[in-house]
């Protein structure tokens, strides 16, 4: 069984030593991946390795912390007509 947080210092410290290389960084990302993938059996809880994967990605992907916000308009800032039809859609998606 794999214990949680020496997997997630494991891979930090070695992403440390390739952050400065971009096809080393990449390289070391697919076979960090690989690995996980081909330890399968070894995660007795998925959300472990789903957590690791995460990590892995993240590490070398300039995301903002919060994407969604950072790229949304204002409800008060559309038209009237645009809300109407974006509250229509969203009364489809979900009460349907």
């Amino acid at each position: 069984m794999i214990n949680e947080i020496e997997l997630y210092h494991d891979i930090l410290d070695e992403s440390s030593i390739v952050l400065r290389n971009k096809y080393q960084r990449f390289v070391w990302k697919c076979h960090k991946i690989i690995e996980l993938m081909n330890d399968l059996d070894d995660f007795c809880d998925k959300k472990i390795l789903r957590n690791a994967l995460i990590l892995i990605i993240s590490l070398f992907n300039n995301y903002s912390p919060d994407y969604i916000t950072s790229g949304s308009v204002k409800l008060e800032k559309i038209s009237k007509i645009e809300r109407e039809n974006l509250i229509r859609i969203l009364e489809k998606e979900f009460l349907s």
